[in-house]
């Protein structure tokens, strides 16, 4: 005869679960790599600026300029900045237009053919007096008038902006040719008042004051809003 059953239940082993690692924070470099990040987007303002700078220290050595006492070196610098002023303005004044048209989810190929054009055009006239009435309107005009002509392939003939400034940048360059006819015209040297406007000076007042009047006329304007429209809607 059996004994009385157990009311007592034996305890069940359960296997124990493997401990899983914590999950792994960011690592010092990520957080210095973010710590960065985030300081370069608050400064963004002097990151052209820091650039530019680094640049110059760069390339100064291989400039020619003598650096064995501060005399020369400071002769030297001040030369090769004027040289690097005077030669940046016209890209200056091409980048606050090219701005614009960036705005618009657009792009200007030729704009480089543009302006290599309408110098060969203004060079054929004389360099005297009548240079800044005659040719400095016209070279203006055309300026305009090519730049028209690319809006119009865009907009009216509904030409893509890429290929239609890429087919006008070959144009315009071609004619460049057709004009010179292989000679070389400088008539700006003896233009009276170039040796003002041209000069680093004066190619800077030029640059600071087509920015600052262009910048007010954009920002209260509603040219601004229609640009933004325009390319958001593309």
């Amino acid at each position: 005869m059996s004994g009385p059953a157990s009311d007592e239940t034996q305890p069940v082993e359960t296997p124990a679960r493997p401990l899983l690692p914590a999950a792994a924070g960011p690592s010092r470099k990520a957080v210095s790599l973010q710590h960065v990040a985030a300081l370069l987007a608050r400064r963004r303002a002097w990151i052209l600026p820091l650039v530019l700078l680094l640049e110059l220290a760069i390339f100064l050595p291989y400039s020619g300029i003598r650096l064995d006492s501060p005399a020369t070196a400071l002769t030297g610098l001040k030369f090769y900045t004027g040289d690097l002023l005077s030669q940046a303005a016209p890209l200056l004044i091409l980048a606050g237009g090219m701005t614009l048209v960036l705005m618009t989810a657009g792009i200007d190929l030729s704009v480089g053919s543009m302006v290599a054009l309408v110098g060969c055009v203004i060079s054929t006239f004389p360099g005297d007096a009548a240079f800044w009435y005659t040719a400095v309107p016209l070279g203006l005009v055309l300026g305009l008038g090519l730049g028209l002509f690319n809006g119009l392939l865009i907009s009216r003939m509904d030409v893509p902006p890429i290929v239609a400034t890429l087919g006008t940048l070959f144009f315009y360059r071609g004619l460049c040719s057709v004009v010179m006819r292989g000679r070389e015209n400088s008539p700006f040297y003896d233009v009276p008042g170039y040796e003002v406007l041209g000069a680093p000076l004066g190619c800077l007042a030029i640059v600071l004051v087509l920015a600052v009047a262009g910048g007010w006329y954009f920002r209260h304007s509603a040219l601004r809003r229609e640009l933004l429209m325009l390319g958001g809607n593309r």
